[in-house]
């Protein structure tokens, strides 16, 4: 007896990232038996964590926003019933995100009172703009109904809030060209150039972060973990190991009638998709895409890829574990998104020092620079493990050029960057594990010409197949787990959704 196909499920959704994991827990409210596929053998996306040299690291949950009591994150993971004090950790309040740049470093402390007054004595002649441009992310950022959890909203506001390219609204309020590049840092969470991305879904993310930033005190898988567990607890079923290999329409209706996967076939009045809609075009069989939505799907824009250096570094009292650390080469913005050539220079970088600290003077680190899949084209196809030494002295040696670019940083100067005990990745590694086409860390280039009413959204062109994830709204778990929400609330409506959100109680 195979319990996935004698069971008729009200959704099946492919893929298990927090995007997945949350729409299934807001149907299961609703009442609906739900079923979630995952094609590797741990579920959580880019959730996932991994053990090297004795170490825990995560792949990509590096950390959240909007999670101090009361804001739309925490609000959202308790109504899901998954949220649990012990999984997070506070990032430092006095300067979560260290960015260095070649004349200057900069800490971006928690609230907008500490930031605007530290960068109004940074750059005292911008005192009057720092306050107006701050005002104006704020005020952006609760403009959307999802985030602010309130059901009515100014639709004319919010269009021009995504129509709003950032580097406008920045240029409005800043003069100064080193504070110019400093607000544009966190562009690297995205991977969208200012003059690119909406104003509107960037304040997003600053406000989440710069109002309630928290680490994973252990990993993000505990926190993948506990979605699973409370799917399961419902009467759901998250099956791993379990790859899609065709959606089936037999009764030429148009729809998907049944889900086939490597564990046998399933039939689902919904499937929700959480993987790359690049992935899901050939998946279809029997049912026509409309030739618009698919040479939509087929032009999308990807985002570039990462490359991942893991290692242990000993003695390292300069670095905060409660701060994240960005290292640029160039305050030239246009210089951080250059990634020409089969070896790109290395302009920017991310690292973060493990949130459980040091232990017997050894700190876990994990650092992130991006990179694109040309590099390793001579690798394309082959299986990750089984990729050759040569594959392996080319990732020690970009591994150690990008070590030697974030010592620049004056918390990792005393980082050693030659003859590491380093585990790297690359862009195959994503594409192996993630499936994102091209190895890209972000799915789809969420510029302006993908975003507000010319996003993808959930809807597709097959009336019962509907989307989810990073690719229908904006990268970062809050966007993943939004775009969650969304997804829900087009099947079983959102206004009921957040008015209970919001109702969620704050401790006193």
């Amino acid at each position: 007896m195979n319990a996935l196909s004698d069971t008729k499920w009200d959704a099946v959704l492919i893929g298990s990232g927090i995007s997945s994991l949350t729409t299934a827990l807001l149907l299961q409210k609703r009442g609906m038996k739900v079923c979630v596929l995952e094609r590797i053998q741990k579920p959580g996306g880019y959730l996932h964590s991994f053990y090297r040299f004795g170490h825990c690291y995560d792949t990509g949950a590096h950390y959240l926003g909007a999670m101090e009591p009361g804001q739309s994150f925490w609000k959202l993971l308790n109504y899901l019933g998954v949220y649990d004090e012990e999984l997070f950790v506070p990032l430092n309040p006095e300067g979560f995100d260290h960015f260095t740049f070649p004349d200057f470093e900069y800490a971006f402390p928690k609230s907008y009172e500490r930031v605007t007054n530290s960068l109004q004595t940074l750059f005292p002649s911008e005192r009057a703009g720092l306050v107006s441009f701050f005002a104006e992310i704020r005020r952006l950022a609760f403009l959307f109904p999802t985030y602010s959890m309130q059901e009515k909203y100014d639709q004319n506001a919010l269009i021009q809030a995504l129509e709003l390219p950032l580097w406008t609204l920045i240029q409005r309020h800043i003069k100064n060209p080193q504070l110019q590049a400093l607000l544009c840092a966190h562009c690297g969470l995205h991977g969208v150039h200012p003059e690119k991305v909406s104003a509107g879904l960037h304040a997003l993310m600053m406000d989440s972060f710069i109002t309630g930033s928290v680490g994973m005190k252990r990993g993000g898988q505990p926190f993948a973990n506990r979605f699973v567990r409370k799917i399961r607890e419902n009467g759901g079923t998250v099956q791993t190991e379990c790859e899609v290999l065709e959606l089936r329409s037999n009764k030429g209706s148009g729809t998907i009638d049944e889900v086939i996967t490597s564990q046998g076939s399933l039939t689902s009045n919904w499937v929700i998709s959480g993987i790359h809609p690049k992935l899901l075009l050939p998946l279809v069989q029997g049912a026509s895409w409309k030739p618009l939505f698919q040479s939509r799907i087929e032009r999308l824009e990807e985002s570039f890829g990462f490359m991942g250096a893991y290692g242990v570094a000993k003695n390292l009292d300069s670095v905060d574990p409660l701060k994240n650390y960005y290292v640029f080469g160039s305050a030239e913005v246009n210089d951080w998104f250059q990634l020409s050539g089969d070896k790109p220079k290395i302009n920017a970088a991310f690292i973060v020092g493990s949130r459980r600290g040091a232990k017997d003077d050894q700190l876990p680190y994990a650092a992130h620079w991006p990179g694109h899949i040309q590099t390793f084209e001579k690798w394309y196809g082959t299986k990750t493990a089984k990729r050759g030494q040569d594959y392996l002295n080319q990732k020690q040696e970009l591994g150690e050029e990008a070590l030697t670019f974030i010592a620049r940083s004056s918390a990792w100067r005393a980082l050693p960057t030659q003859n590491l005990q380093m585990a790297v990745s690359t862009p195959l590694t994503n594409l192996a594990y993630n499936g994102s086409p091209d190895g890209t860390g972000y799915g789809i280039l969420h510029t302006l010409d993908h975003t507000g009413m010319r996003a993808l959204g959930p809807r597709t062109s097959i009336r019962n197949l509907l989307l989810t994830g990073q690719n229908t709204l904006f990268p970062g778990l809050l966007g993943a787990s939004v775009s969650g929400l969304r997804t829900a609330g087009s099947l079983v409506g959102i206004r009921d959704f957040i008015r209970e959100i919001r109702l969620v109680e704050t401790p006193l």
